[in-house]
């Protein structure tokens, strides 16, 4: 049986009947309005989480004695899928996040250990952790709440390693973050 084909006259007809396959022109044109409305799609996003972000209200200060801070915050996932709202959890040197508030109670999407983490900052929102190899880009929604998650996080780490260093202490060895060497 052979192929009915038809001119292709305008942006995605047919020139197969029988494959519905468009004309290479039309379907150029199409991967690119494809390609653009996904950049656009996810610059939307972006923006529209910021918005909801910024209008959660900030998870503010641990209070006195607390050692749990949470909040949104924007981590880096890919190049398609860029930033993504992550709500994460920092309880006992330990950096959580999951996709949700309400995705706590049965799925972590990864744990940081701030013992062995390298917490750095990239500019008024961003912060940058390192910890066993890997790197984590996260953003803040606002230069304050950055600061907030850095101060929380510095705390913590040092928390974690007096602790870690007090628990070898009691065993006559002194451990050093990273590198799991005693002295």
């Amino acid at each position: 049986m052979g192929r009915v084909a038809a001119p292709c006259s305008g942006p995605g007809r047919i020139v197969s009947f029988l494959t519905a396959v468009p004309c290479l022109p039309c379907k150029q044109q199409r991967r690119r309005h494809h390609q653009s409305a996904a950049v656009d799609r996810g610059r939307r996003s972006m923006s529209e989480q910021g918005k909801s972000a910024a209008s959660t209200p900030a998870s503010g200060t641990p209070a006195p004695g607390s050692d749990t801070y949470k909040g949104w915050l924007f981590k880096w996932t890919n190049y398609i899928k860029g930033y993504q709202r992550r709500w994460f959890v920092l309880s006992n040197g330990l950096l959580s996040y999951y996709r949700t508030q309400a995705e706590m109670a049965h799925t972590c999407r990864g744990t940081i250990n701030l013992a062995t983490a390298h917490i750095d900052t990239e500019d008024a929102c961003n912060i940058v952790l390192s910890s066993g190899g890997r790197t984590y880009h996260l953003k803040a929604s606002t230069e304050v709440e950055r600061q907030r998650w850095v101060t929380a996080l510095e705390l913590a780490k040092a928390k974690a390693i007096r602790m870690m260093n007090d628990q070898s202490g009691k065993s006559g060895k002194i451990l050093f973050p990273g590198n799991n060497r005693s002295l």
